[in-house]
C-alpha cells in the first residue's frame, strides 16, 4: 500500500514539476530581436568589429559608427573626430572584440598591432578613410535591416504556427 502510494506521488511530482518546466520564460528564444550585433545575433557575450588605428589610437565600430579616441587619460565616445586626430588606411587594422568597450583592451592591441614611428597623417587619405567609414556604417546599416526584417518574418511564422 505504501509503495503504490509512494509511485502515485511521484508520478503525480514528475507530471507537476514537467508541466511548470513548459511555463518558463525565456528570452532568449522568445524576446525582441538583438538590436546591436555584428554577425552573432544570438550569441552572449556580444563581439563587435571595429577598425583599430595603432599610430592615433583610435577605434571605430562600423556597426554603431561610433569612433572611440584618447583624450588625455580619458577615453572618448563619439561620431566625429576632433581636427588633430587623422586616419590613415594603411595604418588599419579589422579585429574583433568582445563588448563594447574596446579600448579596455588597448594595451594588448598596441603589442599586436605596433603603431609606425614613421607615421605622417595625410589629409586627403583622413578624408577619404571617414568617407570610407561612414559607408561601412551605412552598409552594416542596411544588412541589419534585412537581418531583423527576416528575424521579425520568422517570429511572425513562429507565432502563427502556436
Amino acid at each position: 500500500m505504501n509503495t503504490l502510494k509512494f509511485i502515485k506521488s511521484f508520478i503525480l511530482s514528475l507530471s507537476l514539476v514537467l508541466g511548470l518546466s513548459a511555463c518558463v520564460y525565456d528570452p532568449y528564444y522568445s524576446g525582441p530581436g538583438p538590436v546591436h550585433h555584428t554577425y552573432h545575433p544570438h550569441y552572449y557575450p556580444y563581439y563587435y568589429d571595429y577598425y583599430f588605428y595603432p599610430s592615433v589610437q583610435v577605434y571605430f565600430n562600423f556597426s554603431t559608427g561610433f569612433y572611440y579616441y584618447l583624450s588625455g587619460k580619458r577615453w572618448i565616445r563619439s561620431k566625429t573626430l576632433p581636427a588633430h586626430i587623422r586616419l590613415d588606411t594603411r595604418e588599419r587594422v579589422t579585429t574583433r572584440i568582445e563588448g563594447d568597450k574596446p579600448y579596455l583592451k588597448n594595451e594588448q592591441h598596441l603589442q599586436q598591432y605596433k603603431p609606425r614611428p614613421d607615421y605622417r597623417p595625410d589629409p586627403k587619405i583622413h578624408r577619404q578613410e571617414q568617407l570610407q567609414n561612414f559607408k561601412s556604417y551605412e552598409q552594416h546599416q542596411k544588412k541589419q535591416e534585412v537581418y531583423e526584417k527576416k528575424w521579425e518574418k520568422e517570429q511572425d511564422k513562429r507565432k502563427q504556427r502556436r
